[in-house]
């Protein structure tokens, strides 16, 4: 039995996830700040009335705090087009909202594909 091998072999294996999670972590990272730059400069606003987004370009990043149905609520995902009090939202009390990370400026984006398309070279 190659228990060398066989931990070789495990270890290579956790070490793949562990790319694949960081590679997850990043993507939604700039899926939440691409999110947040495009309703930004459509006009949106923190503490907006809750519009449902035509597409994914207009989805809510996490963290962002929307009104609807009398109510404020803080999306919890990334991408979010689901409707508050439906799935994806934390009812929150206005006391308890999180701010929402500011619109990273292009020129500090390491990935330039994630910057607005009028910010690129």
């Amino acid at each position: 039995m190659d228990v060398e091998g066989e931990y070789d072999a495990g270890l290579d294996e956790l070490r793949a996830a562990a790319r694949r999670d960081r590679r997850g972590r990043d993507a939604a990272a700039g899926i939440n700040t691409w999110s947040a730059r495009y309703i930004t400069y459509e006009g949106s606003e923190q503490g907006q009335r809750w519009e449902h987004p035509r597409d994914g370009a207009e989805s809510y990043p996490a963290g962002w705090v929307v009104t609807h149905g009398g109510s404020d609520w803080q999306s919890e995902e990334s991408a979010n087009l689901d409707e508050p009090g439906v799935a994806g939202w934390t009812h929150v009390e206005a006391t308890d909202r999180l701010v929402a990370a500011d619109a990273v400026p292009a020129d500090e984006v390491e990935d330039p594909s994630l910057a607005p398309l009028d910010d690129r070279d």
